[in-house]
């Protein structure tokens, strides 16, 4: 697969956004170490209502269709999620991603949390300059204004202040 192309997702893009999160969520995440309370409730639905109130902090890798995608959140630094089709991992989609939602987070300290069992993902943030920055309880949203308490490692990123 070629280079996909690296953009803002739009609300045509929310379906296939769920469909990628959904999809990979598994794989990506290693629910083994999930709670199974929590696994219920990440249905299609529910990732296609996450996607469809994140759209505007949200960068797709379009390749023949959404392969992957990532969400920043600006108001807390926070690089939330970032998910990458098995089809088109190994071709830099996800540092195309994972530099682009960056760019989009204001401060000069960037966090993300990832489920600690997930060595590949930690090893790919860590090779982006992220750092480990210790365990963490991380409210996972499971539904608007409900979140299910998750043991988490946090990862920072610190940038450097712009040359004067």
């Amino acid at each position: 697969m070629a280079t996909p192309r690296i953009r803002q997702a739009t609300v045509d893009d929310v379906d296939a956004i769920a469909r990628c999160w959904h999809t990979n969520y598994q794989d990506q995440q290693n629910v083994s170490t999930l709670p199974p309370a929590l696994l219920e409730k990440r249905t299609l639905a529910a990732f296609a209502a996450r996607a469809a109130a994140r759209v505007e902090h949200t960068v797709v890798a379009d390749g023949d269709g959404v392969v992957g995608f990532a969400v920043a959140l600006p108001d807390g630094n926070e690089m939330e999620q970032l998910f990458v089709d098995a089809r088109a991992r190994g071709g830099g989609a996800a540092g195309a991603l994972l530099a682009a939602a960056e760019a989009r987070l204001p401060g000069p300290t960037l966090f993300l949390v990832a489920v600690p069992e997930n060595a590949r993902a930690i090893r790919f943030y860590e090779k982006h300059g992220w750092v480990r920055a210790g365990r963490v309880t991380y409210d996972a949203e499971v539904e608007a204004g409900v979140a299910f308490p998750l043991r988490l490692l946090r990862l920072e990123k610190t940038r450097a202040p712009p040359a004067r």
